[in-house]
């Protein structure tokens, strides 16, 4: 499925392993991840019907315009507000969970694979930052084998390609995946908690992963999604993940790049503040 103001740049395959880099027009794009992180906090549609069907019996005292006031109010309430750490972007929640939100439509619009459970979505504290592997989901081909996804996402304005965040730092993409997908008892935690938090429509796949995964049986994709903007992203940002891929062996690795046509603060901070718009 397409994601608007996203257009594919660079595509490249190193045997099963496949590195793509696209172009992002922040405008065009801005509505989807508004959008994404406004369902992820609050689930307006879901809470409007709630709302209006609690009317009955409360009609003296609550009409549709009071529901449509509250919930603007409950969305202002539970979507944080953007730009709270200027002095620290690398901690800014808007900053690192708009990259979350891209790790997340990439996983599903562009690999074609189900985000069981959603970090954001299922978090105890709005405004506190998320816990544990940044996205799992599950892949299944055209013949029915599932994969498990691991994925990770960071978000750099540095001008080293490729910038640490990548392979060279202790919390890399590079070195985080390595310790997952080699890490048993991890993995069984992480499909657990998707499991807890999963709609019904996805637990009896994610039963079959637990099944799959107990017996060494479930394959590993990682997908490693890294925000860039269009002055900074380049081919040398895939590091080691295209150089040394055997080091991830047996995973397979779908390597994504989007270069957001305008400063990732900036694209974070007009992501939140739609976001905060009831609609």
């Amino acid at each position: 499925m397409a994601l608007p103001g996203f257009t594919l740049a660079f595509e490249a395959w190193q045997g099963e392993h496949r590195y793509v880099i696209y172009d992002v027009d922040a405008d065009a794009a801005l509505d989807l991840f508004a959008e994404t992180i406004r369902d992820l906090y609050v689930e307006p549609e879901r809470l409007r019907l709630t709302l209006t069907d609690a009317l009955a019996g409360l009609d003296d005292i609550v009409d549709l315009p009071d529901i449509e006031a509250l919930l603007q109010e409950v969305t202002e309430a539970s979507v944080p507000q953007a730009g709270q750490n200027p002095g620290r972007p690398h901690l800014d929640m808007a900053r690192n969970e708009t990259a979350e939100v891209l790790a997340h439509l990439v996983a599903e619009r562009i690999h074609g694979s189900s985000v069981i459970a959603n970090r954001v979505r299922n978090k105890e504290i709005p405004g506190q930052p998320t816990r544990g592997m940044d996205l799992l989901a599950l892949h299944e081909s055209g013949s029915g084998c599932l994969s498990l996804v691991c994925g990770e996402v960071k978000a750099s304005n540095s001008a080293s390609s490729p910038p640490a965040v990548v392979d060279q730092a202790d919390d890399s993409m590079r070195n985080q995946l390595k310790k997952i997908i080699t890490n048993h008892t991890k993995i069984l935690q992480e499909l657990n908690w998707a499991h807890k938090h999963s709609k019904e429509e996805h637990r009896s796949k994610v039963g079959r992963a637990i099944l799959l995964w107990s017996q060494r049986k479930l394959p590993i994709i990682v997908l490693p999604v890294l925000m860039r903007t269009h002055n900074t992203g380049q081919q040398a940002d895939f590091g080691l993940f295209h150089t040394s891929p055997d080091e991830l062996s047996p995973a397979v690795i779908c390597f994504c790049i989007a270069k957001i046509s305008v400063p990732i603060e900036e694209f974070a901070d007009s992501v939140y503040c739609k976001a905060r718009e009831a609609q």
